[in-house]
């Protein structure tokens, strides 16, 4: 009988040994994942601030602002200081080049044309030509895009901007901006689900959002088509 006892004794501790450990690692587990959770929670905070301060504002499965200017080719323009404006791709514009790359920046001192094109995104083999917003001479490009083309995507409007420009002549070009602005993306939108509805097949808004094909998906005249009708390439 004492040895059964002395069993269940051993047992016990054994058993209360592992409970122990066990509390100790899921404590250890706790104390190591509330900085991580503290850090995610730092970037979302992060990410919801700039969205503030641009003014972001999701509007028929598109994100737009109204603090930049809106050109015709879908890029949008935002004054960077007294003689600088900065351009970027707007968020149809990141769409339309779905899956980008590579992306080929005008060059520092370039002289650049409205309308012209002024830089090339890549997407799959297939390229894109940018034109572009205003007249200027190119004063800065973003090394940022070139090395990771995904910024485009991920946040077109604040680190995925592409090149600051020196405006001649005023520079200002055709833009638009305000309510115009959005009655033009919003009708752009339109006409950009029902492209791809016609040209793939798939229907283009997916629970609200905007979802573009992969280039891959489309034939020559179809990309040539789409560049052509959403991003005014030649």
């Amino acid at each position: 009988m004492e040895s059964i006892v002395n069993v269940l004794e051993m047992v016990g501790v054994l058993v209360g040994g592992v409970i122990a450990r066990l509390a100790l690692l899921a404590l250890g587990a706790a104390v190591l994942a509330l900085p991580i959770a503290l850090i995610v929670e730092a970037v979302k905070a992060g990410v919801r601030l700039r969205r503030r301060r641009l003014g972001l504002t999701p509007v028929d499965g598109l994100v737009w602002t109204p603090r930049v200017c809106y050109a015709p080719g879908h890029t949008w323009v935002r004054r960077a200081g007294r003689k600088t404006l900065r351009v970027g791709l707007d968020d149809l514009a990141q769409r339309v080049l779905s899956f980008a790359d590579r992306i080929e920046l005008p060059k520092v001192g370039a002289r650049v044309r409205e309308g012209e094109a002024a830089m090339i995104v890549t997407c799959g083999g297939r390229r894109g030509e940018i034109r572009a917003p205003v007249d200027g001479i190119v004063t800065a490009v973003n090394k940022a895009v070139e090395r990771d083309p995904s910024l485009i995507h991920r946040d077109p409007y604040a680190r995925g901007w592409l090149y600051a420009v020196s405006p001649i002549n005023g520079g200002r070009g055709r833009l638009l901006r305000g309510d115009e602005a959005l009655a033009w993306l919003t009708g752009d939108r339109r006409r950009f689900a029902h492209f791809v509805e016609g040209a793939v097949g798939i229907a283009a808004a997916d629970g609200g959002d905007l979802v573009a094909p992969p280039p891959s998906l489309l034939t020559d005249e179809q990309w040539s088509m789409m560049t052509r009708t959403f991003l005014l390439t030649g």
